[in-house]
């Protein structure tokens, strides 16, 4: 086994914090998020719903969606590449997603 494989593990969104320091925001957001399940965390970047104890940051968040599509007699080459963004804040002004999320596809 090297070296770097039995050092502590450095969360991709920064260094960790040392153990008499709070979390930064970052870290406290990519804790809230990944004990809350797919769903829940989607929602709230969508501006549908409200994670508690996330940090202000997470008021600002981007959902964004990449969709592809491919030649049916050919899968291997792409025939479209669409890509929508969801702005949290956004969403939240709508209030209602309306019926089969009509309002929030004229978002897009």
């Amino acid at each position: 086994m090297s070296p770097s494989d039995t050092s502590p593990r450095r969360s991709s969104l920064g260094a960790s914090a040392s153990p008499s320091s709070p979390p930064s925001h970052l870290e406290q957001l990519r804790a809230t998020l990944l004990a809350a399940s797919e769903k829940t965390v989607f929602s709230h970047c969508l501006g549908l719903g409200e994670l508690e104890g996330i940090p202000e940051v997470a008021d600002f968040m981007l959902a964004v969606c990449i969709d592809t599509e491919s030649w049916t007699h050919d899968h291997i080459k792409s025939t479209e590449i669409g890509v929508a963004m969801f702005d949290s804040q956004d969403m939240r002004a709508l209030h209602s997603p309306g019926p089969h999320g009509e309002y929030l596809l004229e978002q897009i």
